[in-house]
């Protein structure tokens, strides 16, 4: 009977699919070597394939300018626009920009040069160039040929890096200068556009405003010459504080805002009026006291000096509404005058910059070509040739190895075949195994000394070695009978049985398979013998 501490123990599932799953480096290394042949065929296809390659790649050339992007923040007529776009928020919508960061500026301007708006012209030009040497471009894609132009922002400054590439070594400066020329025409068209659309808003707002002041200085007047408020030839105008271009058009501004008053101009003219009636009365009624020691009341002087001061008190005393009304006219009118000339001053400013023959940016090196072709690196192509063929093969032995489903680790093996392990032998050192084999055959094999002996062949044992281990065991048996079977129920009628194992010929299921079976056969197993081709004596 088979002893059960040693024979039926079966490992669990959780162990065979721990075991599944790790990667003994060991054996990986060993399957390399197994399909040692495998893996240098893969990687001399890939050598050649790609050596191959770089013999028949085309020279890539390059060439390359540099071009400084003026910031929104250095001024101009852009940056001008931009601080009035900034307080005008009406004007942004016209013009279509706004008042942002100068990071912001130059990287939208990076996006708008890559652009097919801007390249278009330049794609169908290379198109053309090409057809022209026959090369075929109908399927010839912009997004494609955009790859081959870089544009770069170096970090902490407004330089951009422009560099193209091409196989075509004549057409890169051709290329290069049209870039150059495009980017400018386009900076140009950016710039007239923006400005005309702001001198053509604040035209209108000029008209419109013209129009407001008109009414507001008429209306102004007119109520004062209706009730007698010192407006007879004209209105006054003061002397105003105008804005500058840049500044903001606002009706909250400080010089013309309602809330702090009439401007000083209209002030001291209102303010002169009723000082002279003031002085009149005091110097009236001054003299009527004077008068008023020495005379009688009813004296014609004294009745005179009387009619004369209640008229001056009727005209100090004029309503409050008409005053506070004429004095709303008087600003309303000064405030409109204030903002039509602040427009005025805007609009002859963005007049001006029109008139400029000026660029956003500035070329700080002309487009040169490279000497040498920057690729392909011919080296580096074979180089990667040959370790993608080497690493396809070293894959492709492993799956190999995986869909076989031998089993080539040892302990594995013995984990399958949880029978004691009675001798390793050398796999490849065949005539080393006398010595070992006549002590099985004296030790663990001696027991029934009047029975068979059973040798069950696990998996398919490589014939020479299997012959070898036959002859020299029947050798050291000195005339037992050994039976070399893998039925069993051939090998149940043997007085004991042992197992041979070699890594890598038998699969996983049929290990599993043959030991349930011989759980259920129930008759002695002396042991496991390994053959190890690394074991070496």
């Amino acid at each position: 009977m088979m002893n059960k501490t040693e024979n039926s123990y079966q490992p669990t599932t959780s162990e065979k699919a721990k075991l599944e799953e790790e990667i003994d480096l060991r054996q990986v290394g060993r399957s390399f070597l197994r399909h040692i042949r495998l893996i240098i065929a893969f990687g001399g296809v890939g050598f050649i394939y790609s050596l191959n390659s770089a013999l028949q790649a085309k020279h890539i050339w390059q060439g390359q300018f540099q071009i400084v992007l003026e910031s929104r923040q250095q001024g101009g007529s852009e940056g001008r626009l931009l601080q009035m776009i900034s307080m005008n928020p009406l004007l942004s919508s016209v013009v279509g920009q706004s008042g942002g960061s100068g990071t912001t500026y130059l990287q939208t301007e990076i996006k708008i040069l890559k652009s097919p708006s801007v390249l278009k012209p330049i794609f169908d030009y290379v198109k053309s160039e090409k057809a022209k040497d026959g090369i075929d471009t109908s399927k010839m894609k912009y997004t494609s040929w955009a790859g081959n132009l870089s544009i770069k922002l170096e970090k902490g400054t407004s330089v951009l890096n422009i560099s193209y590439q091409d196989t075509n070594k004549n057409l890169i400066l051709p290329i290069m200068n049209m870039i150059s020329t495009t980017y400018q025409e386009y900076s140009g068209r950016d710039r007239e556009r923006g400005l005309t659309q702001g001198i053509s808003y604040l035209e209108k707002q000029v008209e419109i405003m013209s129009k407001k002041t008109n009414e507001s200085l008429t209306a102004a007047q007119k109520f004062a010459l209706e009730n007698g408020l010192g407006v007879q030839d004209g209105f006054p105008i003061p002397q105003l504080v105008i804005p500058s271009a840049t500044q903001a058009v606002s009706p909250n501004s400080s010089q013309i805002t309602a809330e702090r008053g009439v401007p000083r101009g209209v002030v001291q003219e209102q303010n002169s009026r009723y000082a002279r009636l003031f002085s009149n009365l005091q110097s009236l009624e001054g003299e009527l006291i004077a008068r008023s020691t020495l005379l009688k009341p009813n004296a014609k002087s004294i009745k005179a000096l009387k009619l004369q001061i209640n008229s001056l008190k009727e005209a100090l005393g004029r309503p409050t509404e008409e005053l506070l009304k004429h004095r709303k006219l008087v600003r309303t009118a000064v405030r409109n005058e204030t903002t039509l000339s602040a427009l005025e001053t805007q609009l002859q400013a963005l007049r001006l910059d029109k008139a400029k023959q000026t660029n956003p940016w500035e070329l700080i090196s002309t487009p040169t070509l490279g000497d040498t072709p920057v690729a392909p690196n011919k080296k580096r192509m074979v180089a990667y040739g040959l370790l993608v063929g080497l690493a396809v093969g070293a894959g492709i032995s492993l799956i190999i190895d995986r869909l076989s489903g031998l089993i080539f680790n040892l302990e594995e093996i013995k984990s399958l075949l949880p029978f004691k392990v009675i001798e390793n032998l050398p796999s490849k050192s065949t005539d080393s195994w006398e010595m070992a084999l006549m002590l099985l055959a004296q030790g663990p094999l001696n027991g029934n000394k009047s029975g068979d002996i059973a040798l069950i062949p696990v998996g398919k044992i490589p014939d020479n070695q299997l012959k070898a281990f036959v002859d020299t065991l029947v050798k050291a048996l000195n005339g037992r009978n050994l039976v070399i079977t893998t039925d069993l129920l051939e090998s149940k009628n043997c007085s004991t049985q042992i197992l041979l194992a070699s890594p890598g010929t038998a699969t996983r299921d049929q290990m599993s398979q043959l030991t349930q079976r011989l759980i259920l056969q129930a008759s002695p197993v002396a042991g496991l013998v390994l053959l190890d081709p690394e074991l070496k004596l």
